[in-house]
């Protein structure tokens, strides 16, 4: 590693964080963009070659080469950031891909899970193909993943130009050792990319010391988040392949694409213990069209929208963590706004894109309903986009419907019910269902008959993914079981014998039922 000691100019303000034994990242802040000069002269007085230097609306960068050593300086006006990445035994100089002669279709295909994660295959104009993740163990997924391989080869032996996992979440990579396994020899794999932490770094993602399950189960033996990494490294150097560590600002060409990184653990380390926020952020150019593939990226805490601005503007979209939400939801919105896709692929199948797990994360919501998305391209089967894709005529179309059908059919956001009896205490008793992965919030408000302006309000706090039964009366700090109704009716100036209606009003569509009555309403906005 350099003898240079960084910061080298006295600053006060910045973070240092070791992220490998090879791999070391600075980020200075409040920094002048001759703070990048100071740095870049200083590298130069101590023998390091400028490789690059790329100089764009909102940012800088510059590499840096010393015998085995690489250094990358990015410096981002809209953040007065520069950070520093030093890489010791760095091959990022020594990059190199041929094409090969043959000529066919560019395509992006969606592989069928059958769970939720990522498995994409692009296909290049030279018929070699990019693998980004892969998704889990599952034995059919990874017999999709080969299937689509093969049909989309112009070779006998389907040839992997590069293999690129954003991160190391059991749905995104655990597929690579079984996938070897079973179908190893009857590929080629030219190289890999990837950007993980160590496997036994617990002090930045300590999530990485829990039960590694899936693996587990499909291994025959308890193993944690740690083993299996160190098992994918394992298995990567015993094939003997290269492997190139992305940076944020790097590019690579492969083929005819273009690739070009804008999110790595390098921004995020400092900021976020979850390894979601470790994934890889990039763009892929191709046929004429651009891809922002997002994993399961934090844009908030990647700082992505400060920091690149319009330089995300891509004409697809990979929806980052299959629509659930990483980060900020503003800070995905800006990040949705900037890159402001024609089309976006979601790695979820419909029902749980439209009904239960996507479309009440803010972002999400904002992406489907608010821009100019022309098609929604949902996860329930494989789907395949030849390059370039045009959106469905009746895209936009069916983007409204499935989200207004997913909306109703998960229940309503206000419900009604008249003619109840304060004399009875089962009246005030209901059963809801919410069938969203977000948790509900329910205002409760209580009308007395012939009681003007008396109203009795109540908060819910309603569990995600479940029923539940509640007594409208009791709030979350009392206890139902050892309340004295009686008592509680008195003191809230309740009569004991008076007609009522309830009204629910929830954050989010749910499901309200009572064992006696009707709901006397239940609203159509959803």
């Amino acid at each position: 590693m350099t003898k240079l000691q960084f910061p080298a100019f006295g600053e006060t303000a910045y973070f240092d964080d070791k992220e490998s034994k090879d791999t070391r990242v600075i980020i200075i802040e409040n920094a002048e963009i001759s703070k990048l000069d100071d740095y870049c002269r200083l590298l130069e007085d101590h023998g390091y070659t400028q490789m690059q230097k790329e100089t764009l609306p909102h940012r800088i960068y510059c590499s840096y080469k010393k015998k085995q050593e690489g250094i990358f300086l990015n410096y981002f006006a809209g953040t007065k950031q520069l950070q520093i990445v030093t890489e010791k035994k760095c091959n990022y100089f020594d990059y190199r891909d041929t094409a090969l002669g043959v000529c066919t279709t560019a395509r992006l295909t969606q592989i069928h899970l059958s769970d939720y994660g990522l498995s994409d295959v692009i296909r290049l104009q030279d018929g070699r193909l990019i693998i980004i993740d892969g998704a889990n163990v599952y034995e059919k997924d990874i017999e999709n993943l080969f299937t689509r391989m093969k049909a989309d080869s112009p070779y006998e032996k389907p040839i992997i130009a590069a293999w690129i996992m954003t991160h190391p979440h059991s749905d995104h990579y655990n597929c690579f050792i079984p996938f070897d396994l079973k179908y190893g020899d009857q590929v080629e794999i030219q190289k890999m990319f990837y950007n993980f932490p160590q496997h036994n770094d617990t002090k930045h993602y300590p999530k990485l010391a829990k039960d590694g399950k899936a693996f587990s189960n499909w291994y025959g033996k308890e193993l944690t988040g740690c083993d299996v990494l160190l098992m994918f490294r394992e298995k990567v150097a015993e094939m003997g392949l290269p492997v190139y560590t992305p940076h944020t600002g790097q590019s690579y060409r492969i083929g005819e694409a273009l690739v070009q990184f804008y999110g790595t653990m390098d921004d995020t380390i400092h900021r976020s213990q979850n390894i979601n926020a470790t994934s890889l952020m990039f763009t892929i150019e191709l046929a004429g069209q651009r891809i922002f593939f997002g994993g399961d990226g934090s844009f908030s805490d990647a700082k992505l929208a400060e920091r690149f601005d319009e330089e995300l503007k891509s004409d697809i979209l990979q929806v980052p963590h299959h629509g659930f939400g990483c980060g900020s939801a503003e800070g995905q919105i800006k990040g949705y706004r900037l890159i402001d896709p024609r089309i976006c692929v979601l790695p979820v199948e419909k029902p749980l894109a439209y009904g239960s797990f996507t479309t009440y994360r803010e972002g999400t919501q904002y992406l489907m309903t608010q821009m100019n998305v022309e098609e929604m391209i949902t996860g329930e089967k494989e789907q395949v986009l030849d390059l370039p894709y045009s959106p469905a005529p009746n895209g936009v179309y069916q983007l409204q419907q499935r989200y207004l059908e997913g909306r109703d059919n998960t229940g309503a956001r206000t419900w009604v019910f008249m003619d109840l009896d304060t004399a009875k205490e089962s009246d005030f008793t209901f059963s809801i269902l919410n069938s969203t992965y977000i948790p509900a919030d329910i205002s409760v408000e209580i009308f007395l008959e012939n009681v003007q302006r008396r109203v009795i309000r109540r908060k819910i706090a309603g569990p995600r993914l479940g029923v539940f039964r509640v007594n409208c009366l009791v709030t979350e700090a009392e206890d139902p079981e050892n309340l004295d109704m009686a008592a509680l009716m008195e003191q809230l100036g309740i009569p004991g014998d008076t007609h009522f209606a309830i009204r629910f009003i929830s954050n989010i569509p749910v499901v309200i039922a009572h064992t006696e009555h009707q709901p006397a309403y239940r609203s159509s906005i959803i």
